[in-house]
């Protein structure tokens, strides 16, 4: 679905959050492209960081249905990758903690190599995190994982393309690109 801009994008991202949310916790893994050409939309992005948490903060006060839960469970993790000439993972482990994502978002270092590696950033993803997800007939606590990739161009490595859609069919995770 189309909307204006980053901003607009990342407001449309709160709802398909949340709406996940009501179904089972989830993990929400950003892909930032680090070109230098991106850097403004990474700081408006990271800004939204506040609406995206202080709006799925307050369904969580008011008790909506993917917040019934224990204490343990957290309803929402995040994840951070950078992506240029090289995948980088910036979060070892996924995260709940606002001003620790929006630090992480912040210093996200430029790449300068011209490179976006995008489709290695998303199979990489993945691998990484395809142990949480939940398939057809399985039980536990698997988390909903849902990728955003923050992206100005196609990709240097388009011959990635159709594995990565294959291996996201697979898990059963949801891509949106900004």
């Amino acid at each position: 679905q189309g909307t204006e801009g980053a901003v607009g994008a990342v407001d449309r991202l709160t709802f398909e959050i949340l709406k996940e949310m009501e179904e089972q916790p989830t993990l929400v893994v950003w892909l930032f492209d680090q070109s230098g050409s991106l850097q403004r939309q990474r700081r408006e992005i990271r800004d939204r960081f506040d609406r995206i948490y202080t709006e799925l903060g307050i369904a969580q006060d008011s008790g909506a249905k993917g917040f019934r839960r224990d204490d343990s469970d957290k309803p929402l993790l995040t994840s951070i990758i950078g992506f240029g000439s090289q995948v980088k993972l910036y979060t070892e482990e996924p995260i709940d903690d606002l001003n620790e994502i929006k630090q992480i978002v912040q210093d996200i270092e430029p790449d300068s190599s011209g490179e976006e590696k995008v489709f290695t950033a998303i199979t990489s993803a993945v691998d990484k995190y395809k142990s949480l997800c939940r398939r057809r007939g399985d039980r536990g606590p698997q988390r909903k994982v849902l990728f955003v990739v923050v992206t100005d161009e196609k990709g240097d490595d388009e011959n990635l393309l159709e594995n990565s859609i294959s291996s996201c069919r697979k898990w059963g995770i949801p891509v949106y690109v900004i």
